[in-house]
């Protein structure tokens, strides 16, 4: 074909481009396949007859392959015809294979990118000077009558679908003007002069023969693309008055513009009619530089081709979620990440099912403002996000809500990293809560400005109306300090703990509607046996219920790992609670905490089992009464990594557990930690979901009663080099936590 290529297209395959999660942190669509069709797809070929030497081949090269990829979003199978090689000689025969395409397929848009001819008014293509004259051969007749240069072959051999449209970019006299009549000092043309030649040139192309009835013709750079864009998108209104379109009301009078409209010259009969506006000014390309057009005044888009361009759904429109028409936020732009800034949050999306579907992902800010935006999540796949990547996101404190948009439920996490105050450099992740409440509990908090350690929380009202929130803080001693706030309609609000109590604090928060809320924190922790120190953040959603027990599979001590279990009391009644610790020897227990009413304690897990022991540990909380408990571990992992992760307890066992999240990429080491508190042992199978197209792997596992189990994700999928993307399904024959 040439030195240009349809590229992407495969096949004509068409391009196809409320379940919620809610995340608010410090940062400080159904899958539509194509409809099946019994009707011919939607054809078109683009000609390239500009040498690879002429100043017009680099724009029209541009245009071109933009077209290409328009086209085949809107669903038409491409085919380019390039009538010259990359050396800037004649590609084989480009008047026989001129013939071929129009012969072998209907074509329902056909596009030339060329000079004119104001003796033939047809196309203008170069001569394979091996073939011409060898009319003994079919490549060689149709290279020596230069088929398709003559008005001739148009009226008499040329028929496209029956009904067509074609568009000329750059040939000289098709839109009225020649490449002479816009060099300096040029005369201007008259309107005789110029409606002629658009009469005459698309006299060529209309002629009844052919199936055209539609013909524009255009100079301007970087045309075509957004021209059939909007000829898609406005696929009910005529053709004709969306190539020229009445611009007599941004013009007064005595500006000199005109819309030029009339029968057209030669078919005016037939009921085709010329369209071309004169623009105000004095020189032709101004006067006349815009595009011209002729044909069928009545033609649409959507009359044309058949159908309505980039339909996927077959409900006569192409603005549904995943068609090209659909109405995206101008600020939909996810280019490149800044690296400027010292916080860098990405949101994980992953679908266990079968069918893709779209994700709805809107973000809110503290300055009132939201940005929604839409991505695909195929089947049984894991995509990711990079909110750094999009300008109008950084530099912002945001709240995020997930949702597909036909029900599908889908998994999402937020991982974050970053350099908090310029040195507190780390990173955390948080699973989006399934929907906001009225009621959060955090039982982890510790402010202080001295060490230091930050404490945010960070509340997203989603609600169309104000939400009055309270937040009692919860000491120690049992005295809590309650504080009011009005949060506005659709925005995020933070509230530095540090300012309102110092040291060991809980939090419990409760609105008069439903929000989201997490708390963030950041510090320098000094290790109790003064091993390491470790300086980071953490970042986790709250619970919405208390309950009387709660299962932690994550654990481990040593002089190198500090573990703590925080526990939360906002009755008005003391707890006494018993913590159960499961070892590779065995469980261990247990050990008895009392909790004041409105108030907190903690347990450090290394010194329940002895200050020089190192082992992976799981625990399990038992109270008499409702609470609300965490884990809190900071650690030196490897001698080098210092940081820290905080996660709530599960009140529950479950036989299904789902991460969105995850990473085997070399620099980043992943563990899956299962708990089985039962005495009998549980088959686990462990499904990964890898990025969209790389399909899905699976691991099997025994657990052992009152047994854990550590699986290390890099060494797992190793044999598969490192995915960078990999969301994990647990699934367990007996409940596991």
């Amino acid at each position: 074909m040439g030195n240009l290529k349809a590229g992407a297209n495969k096949g004509g395959v068409v391009r196809i481009f409320a379940f919620t999660l809610w995340l608010a942190f410090f940062m400080s669509v159904p899958h539509l396949s194509p409809v099946s069709r019994a009707e011919e797809p939607l054809r078109a070929l683009l000609v390239m007859a500009f040498a690879p030497g002429d100043s017009l081949r680099q724009a029209a090269e541009g245009d071109l392959l933009e077209t290409v990829s328009t086209l085949e979003e809107f669903g038409f199978q491409v085919a380019v015809l390039d009538a010259y090689n990359p050396d800037g000689s004649v590609s084989s025969c480009p008047h026989y294979r001129l013939h071929r395409h129009l012969e072998e397929y209907t074509y329902r848009l056909l596009v030339y990118y060329g000079h004119g001819d104001s003796s033939r008014w047809a196309f203008h293509l170069p001569q394979d000077p091996a073939w011409a004259g060898r009319t003994d051969t079919e490549e060689g007749y149709y290279e020596t009558v230069a088929f398709g240069d003559s008005r001739q072959h148009w009226q008499q051999d040329i028929n496209l679908a029956p009904r067509a449209m074609v568009i000329l970019r750059h040939a000289c006299y098709s839109n009225g003007l020649r490449a002479e009549d816009t060099q300096e000092g040029a005369s201007l043309l008259s309107e005789a002069e110029v409606l002629g030649r658009i009469n005459e040139y698309s006299y060529t192309f209309l002629y009844p023969q052919t199936g055209i009835i539609s013909y524009t013709a255009s100079a301007s750079r970087n045309y075509t693309p957004s021209y059939l864009r909007t000829l898609f998108r406005e696929h009910g209104r005529p053709v004709g008055e969306v190539t020229v379109p009445d611009l007599g009301s941004q013009y007064s009078a005595d500006t000199g513009y005109r819309l030029l409209r009339g029968e057209h010259f030669y078919l005016g009969s037939s009921g085709y009619a010329y369209r071309k506006n004169r623009m105000p000014g004095s020189a032709n390309s101004q006067v006349w530089g815009q595009a011209a057009w002729a044909g069928n005044p009545k033609a649409t888009a959507s009359w044309i081709f058949g159908r309505v361009p980039g339909d996927e759904n077959g409900d006569g429109d192409n603005t549904d979620l995943g068609e090209p028409c659909f109405p995206h936020d101008s600020r939909d732009l996810f280019l490149t990440e800044d690296t400027t800034y010292n916080f860098f949050p990405f949101l994980c999306l992953a679908n266990p099912g079968k069918e893709g579907t779209w994700a709805r992902i809107t973000f809110l800010d503290e300055e009132d403002e939201y940005l929604t935006v839409y991505r695909e999540v195929p089947g049984r796949s894991r995509i990711t996000l990079d909110c750094n990547a999009n300008r109008y996101l950084r530099n912002k404190d945001l709240s995020v809500r997930v949702e597909s948009v036909d029900g599908t439920p889908l998994l999402a996490e937020r991982p974050m990293y970053f350099r908090y105050a310029g040195w507190m450099d780390g990173g955390s992740d948080s699973f989006g809560a399934p929907q906001p409440s009225a009621s959060w509990y955090f039982a982890e908090g510790y402010a202080s400005d001295r060490l230091p350690f930050h404490e945010y929380l960070c509340v997203g009202n989603f609600n169309p109306r104000e939400v009055m929130v309270k937040l009692s803080l919860l000491g120690n001693g049992g005295q809590a300090l309650v504080r009011e706030f009005a949060l506005p309609a659709l925005t995020r609000r933070t509230f530095l703990i540090n300012s309102y109590v110092q040291g060991e604090v809980s939090v419990v928060l409760e609105g008069d509607g439903p929000v989201v809320a997490e708390r963030s924190m950041y510090y320098r922790y000094a290790a109790v046996a003064g091993s390491f120190v470790a300086d980071g953040g953490h970042t986790k959603a709250g619970s919405t219920s208390l309950s009387d027990t709660w299962y932690f599979a994550e654990g481990h001590v040593s002089p190198d790992f500090e573990e703590w279990i925080c526990l939360a009391n906002p009755g008005v009644e003391r707890v006494s609670a018993d913590v159960y610790l499961y070892t590779s020897a065995g469980k261990k227990g247990p050990w008895r905490v009392e909790i004041p009413a409105r108030g907190r304690s903690t347990v450090m897990v290394n010194r329940c089992l002895g200050a020089a022991v190192s082992t992976d540990v799981s625990a399990v909380v038992k109270a008499e009464r409702p609470i609300v408990c965490e884990r809190a571990m900071y650690f030196r992992f490897n001698g080098t990594w210092d940081d820290g992760h905080v996660s709530p307890g599960s009140p529950v066992l479950s036989n299904t557990w789902n991460f969105a999240e995850g990473s085997a990429y070399p620099g980043i080491q992943e563990y899956i930690l299962v708990m089985n508190p039962g005495k009998e042992e549980t088959l686990l199978e462990f499904t990964f979901l890898l990025g969209p197209g790389e399909g899905t792997r699976k691991a099997l596992y025994r657990l052992g009663g009152e047994g854990r189990l550590s699986l290390n994700l890099n060494a797992e999928l190793s044999s598969l080099g490192s995915p960078p993307q990999v969301a994990a399904i647990i699934s367990s024959e007996r409940p596991v936590a």
